[in-house]
């Protein structure tokens, strides 16, 4: 079981979001595998059933009204979290897989809204989440549900919190004379 801090000093990105979905996995009672990204070509991705594959599609760092010092006040994260699970031979659980994996989605959406961890972080999900359903999908045959989310919390980070060197800038020094002429000089700071 992953287990999550009450708050995190860590940045809020694409790995914490995977962190938060791997937890959630790893503490359901029905999932039984995990993945991340778009779904892989490859045959050697074995996943046990049902699963659940997080998927980010697009960031967006939202402008605020400039009081703050950055000028910008919230992330937003739009990801794809899909849930599925494999039709036996005789498909005799066809109703069944579509209505779990659709449950479970709304279960996750559910611990988002409502948990402590979540809410400590200031971490909210922000309008409609739409959730698609596909039908026999792909050689192994499930059913699958994907829902469209967009996570947004603060924007944190400043010059004081980012890993580079400072920058060495050049400021006009007051004016001197050398020689008898004026001169502007330079200095580093």
């Amino acid at each position: 079981m992953i287990n999550l801090p009450i708050t995190t000093p860590v940045p809020k990105n694409i790995q914490w979001l995977d962190t938060i979905v791997r937890s959630f996995v790893s503490r359901h009672l029905n999932l039984r595998g995990y993945s991340f990204g778009m779904k892989s070509n490859s045959v050697s991705e074995v996943l046990e059933y049902p699963y659940c594959r997080l998927t980010p599609m697009r960031t967006r760092i939202l402008s605020n009204d400039r009081t703050q010092k950055s000028g910008y006040s919230v992330i937003e994260m739009e990801v794809d979290i899909s849930v599925a699970d494999k039709l036996r031979a005789d498909q005799d659980n066809y109703v069944e897989t579509i209505s779990d994996v659709n449950e479970i989605l709304m279960q996750l959406v559910g611990e988002l809204t409502d948990q402590r961890y979540y809410i400590e972080n200031k971490v909210s999900l922000i309008g409609d989440i739409n959730i698609e359903n596909d039908w026999e999908q792909n050689d192994d045959i499930v059913n699958r549900a994907t829902a469209t989310i967009t996570f947004r919390w603060p924007f944190t980070y400043t010059v004081c919190n980012i890993p580079v060197e400072p920058i060495c800038t050049v400021v006009p020094s007051p004016l001197y004379v050398q020689n008898g002429y004026v001169q502007n000089g330079y200095v580093s700071a």
